[in-house]
């Protein structure tokens, strides 16, 4: 995007630039932050999972490292990949 001093100047760079979007890495992230937000809700609302808000971003990452690694079609069809992607396992 371009920065801009003005919101509406970035907002309409965004507009415009919404078709190079790769929906399925969205897709994948929009469900890792629900995932977040609902360990967060369940951790402060069930004294037994409490553990499992701070476990959940390690669960997170963890689960989405496996899931990239063991699924071809991400990788190939989707092109999702990690940042940084060098060895064997990104």
């Amino acid at each position: 995007l371009n920065k801009s001093q003005y919101i509406y100047v970035m907002f309409m760079d965004c507009a415009h630039k919404l078709s190079h979007t790769n929906w399925m890495t969205l897709l994948l992230g929009a469900l890792c932050l629900i995932f977040l937000l609902c360990a967060k809700v369940a951790s402060r609302r069930y004294k037994r999972l409490s553990l499992f808000g701070p476990l959940a971003p390690l669960l997170c990452c963890v689960a989405g490292t496996l899931l990239i690694w063991l699924c071809e079609p991400l990788r190939d069809t989707y092109q999702v990949s990690y940042v940084g992607q060098n060895g064997k396992i990104p």
